[in-house]
């Protein structure tokens, strides 16, 4: 068994607990599963990011083993942050139609 689908048992099988476990999962250091993940991805990393550190976002897309992108944005103030949400959006949607609509 591997280590995501120990944690969807657990999801599983607490329901009551669910949204307690979903939210304790973001802080879950990705390069935990990062060796687990097999498909294209992308990560998107605002390098002023005060909740969650943006070095451990580079420490898990330096353990992925499959093709990765990464969009790096530094937005701070709402405008700024709005216009890089829609970059992110496009930037995932090109992602999507590249690698998952064949």
């Amino acid at each position: 068994e591997t280590k995501l689908s120990d944690l969807k048992k657990n999801v599983k099988a607490n329901k009551k607990q669910a949204s307690t476990i979903k939210d304790n999962l973001k802080y879950f250091d990705g390069m935990y599963l990062a060796p687990e993940i097999s498909i294209p991805t992308a990560v998107a990393v605002n390098l002023k990011n005060t909740i969650s550190a943006p070095q451990g976002a580079f420490a898990m897309f330096h353990h992925l083993n499959t093709e990765k992108d990464m969009h790096l944005f530094t937005a701070d103030d709402e405008e700024s942050l709005r216009n890089e949400r829609k970059n992110i959006i496009q930037t995932a949607t090109d992602f999507f139609k590249e690698h998952l609509i064949t």
